[in-house]
């Protein structure tokens, strides 16, 4: 019987315990130039201003010193998604995977067919630090990523310019396989030959499954897991989670997007293309807080809004992207956003994924954690329910 167990208990420590997820690498994306992993780590239990942009809005000097994304307008553009950015074309080992060395990365099974697909999203405004949340729509779906490194993703044939050839985009994704979370990457991006007029205001998405109920038209993003989230009051579960796909109102391919009011004259920050802007749009109308200050004129007595001003960006360094202090706005109460909690969050290395926490298997836990019966546990726990 002590063999056993010793061979157990050396079974149960010799499990892969890697934590890769997958990320967007590109020159022009934040963090793209630090560690090669911290980029993919998943979101979940945080903060607003820890989740948004992945809490990197500190690094968004680098990433807009960089020539960014091209987005050819009625064309696709083709990005990089790996678990680290070594498994890149940036990096010394790239593949056909994403993640050569780790499949359960994905999050979608051994032969990645749980995948829940990505988004991508833009916001018409030239730093990082001016976008809110719910400036982001979504232009684009794949429904088979994260199946390998180089995805594909179509862009709308009417998709505004960017004024100055500067806007705002943003990667998302979610895995089936896996705790709630999800991740997000911004980066720098062009649209290349876009037309005039504005993006109509997105609205934030909701569970369709049949394809009843879908909201039509421009959307927001996924926003899950954590504070200040978009999804009040849809069933999320395990076998019902937000994903890229037609379950969620996002076919695969260019989305349809619907232009807004106005030629150009209502953009978000911008003079001549770009959303209607969101930022004066109220919490509650489109769902979700606001995690920067935000000001807007009074209508006038015609009831006609005035155009929209932009808001002082934050106190920082460099182009104004670092900002000293992230406000976040009161929603009402019947839409408060309640955030996750997770047993032990603060004792291990990787929040959200401590003793205690949901898992599907031991990629799912921290440090030397196993996957016991659903939660996260330690080793020596996992051999004394086993023998």
């Amino acid at each position: 019987m002590h063999s056993l167990h010793s061979l157990a208990l050396t079974l149960a420590l010799a499990l892969p315990l890697t934590h890769a997820h997958i990320g967007l690498w590109h020159p022009a994306a934040l963090d793209f130039g630090g560690d090669g992993y911290s980029l993919v780590e998943p979101l979940s239990g945080k903060s607003v201003a820890d989740w948004w942009f992945h809490g990197n809005l500190d690094k968004a000097d680098a990433a807009l010193a960089a020539e960014p994304m091209s987005l050819p307008a009625g064309g696709a553009v083709t990005v990089e998604l790996a678990c680290n950015k070594d498994a890149t074309s940036y990096g010394s080992n790239p593949s056909d995977s994403p993640c050569p060395t780790d499949q359960p990365s994905m999050h979608a099974g051994d032969d990645g067919a749980d995948v829940l697909g990505c988004g991508l999203a833009i916001a018409y405004k030239s730093t990082f630090a001016e976008v809110q949340p719910a400036d982001f729509t979504v232009f684009s779906v794949a429904h088979d990523c994260v199946r390998t490194r180089e995805t594909a993703f179509q862009v709308p044939a009417n998709l505004p310019a960017c004024a100055g050839g500067n806007c705002i985009c943003a990667w998302f994704w979610q895995g089936q396989q896996s705790a709630d979370e999800m991740y997000m990457t911004g980066f720098a991006c062009n649209v290349e030959g876009g037309g005039s007029g504005t993006l109509a205001p997105p609205q934030p998405p909701v569970r369709c499954e049949g394809g009843t109920g879908c909201v039509k038209g421009a959307k927001q993003p996924l926003y899950w897991a954590n504070d200040g989230g978009n999804l009040d009051g849809q069933a999320i579960s395990y076998d019902a989670k937000p994903a890229y796909n037609d379950n969620w109102g996002f076919p695969d391919g260019a989305q349809e997007l619907g232009l807004g009011a106005g030629s150009g004259n209502a953009s978000s920050g911008n003079t001549s293309s770009g959303n209607t802007s969101s930022s004066n749009v109220s919490s509650e109308a489109t769902g979700i807080m606001s995690i920067l200050p935000v000001e807007t004129e009074a209508a006038s007595s015609d009831t006609q809004e005035k155009p929209y001003t932009p808001p002082t960006p934050p106190i920082g360094t460099g182009t104004g992207n670092t900002a000293s202090t992230l406000t976040t706005m009161t929603k009402p109460a019947t839409a408060t956003a309640t955030a996750p909690t997770y047993p032990g969050s603060d004792h291990c290395a990787w929040p959200g994924h401590c003793e205690g926490a949901t898992c599907i298997d031991e990629h799912d836990c921290s440090d030397s954690l196993v996957c016991v019966s659903g939660k996260c546990g330690k080793a020596g726990y996992y051999v004394r329910r086993s023998f």
